[in-house]
Formats: C-alpha cells, structure tokens, sequence
C-alpha cells in the first residue's frame, strides 16, 4: 500500500507531488474495492444524514413473535462500509463507524441503545443517525491526513 513520506505533505505546489499523492490514494482505493470486503448503504434521502442499522425486529415462528437480532453494522462482516446519498460515496473502515457511533454515545453521557432511532421495515429495524460532518470530524480527530492515505 502507498505510503506518504513529509515531504509529500509539505505544500509545493508542484505537479510530480500532488500527482504521488493522487496515485496513492487511487491505489488505496483500488485495493479496497479489489480485496476487500465492503458494504454499501444506500440513503435515498437529501440531507446530510446517514441511517446506520444495528438491530432489527425479525419473525420468529417458534414463539410467534417478534424477536431482536443484530443486523447492518453490528453483524457485518464486512471491513469497510460503502456511504451512498446523492451519488456521493463515502468510504469509512467498520471498525471506525463503530467506535464513531461509541464514541457519539459517550460524548453525550448516554448508552447506544439510547441513540437508535427507528427505521424501516415497519418501524422493525433500528439505528443512529449520523451526519456526514461527524463522521469526517470523528476521522480527523483519530488519524492524520497521512494516516488516511496509508490507512
């Protein structure tokens, strides 16, 4: 995987470096869209908000009722996590949008079960909103620009 050294952060205004930069972070994401698993979320709505799913509400014949199971990000197995709303992807490590939405919770002195909001299905599935600022706020408060690429 491309590494950035200092110099390549340094702001110089010339071609050969930004096109490095550029390179790198082309390779990155080829590697993840190659060989790596990723989910993708698709958010129909124009806001800056994203749905993220943790459990849901599934028939169980045995009882005849409903029964909670982890779904979406908490029973993934996937290591990234693919955000689409108004053709406009953002790609984020799931370990990341996890400890984003554990993050979020502690911030507000709260538990997770106390963020999720319910979603579709009937009102079955349930989730945290999440906005695109928090998420990009939450990544540069953990890792540096040069961290990202290489990441």
């Amino acid at each position: 995987i491309f590494k950035l050294t200092e110099s390549m952060i340094t702001t110089n205004n010339d071609f050969k470096f930004d096109l490095e930069i550029g390179q790198g972070a082309e390779n990155l994401l080829a590697t993840i869209l190659q060989d790596s698993t990723l989910e993708v979320k698709f958010d129909m709505y124009t806001n800056d908000r994203f749905f993220i799913e943790l459990t849901s509400k599934r028939y169980n014949n045995d009882c005849g009722c409903y029964k909670e199971q982890k779904s979406g990000l908490a029973s993934t197995e996937a290591i990234y996590y693919a955000l689409m709303k108004n053709n406009f992807f953002m790609i984020i490590t799931t370990r990341d949008l996890k400890d984003l939405i554990k993050a979020k919770a502690k911030e507000l002195g709260i538990k997770i079960n106390d963020l999720l909001k319910s979603g579709g299905d009937d009102g079955r599935t349930y989730g945290v909103l999440i906005t695109i600022s928090e998420i990009t706020e939450y990544l540069a408060k953990i890792r540096t620009y040069k961290e990202c690429i290489t990441c």
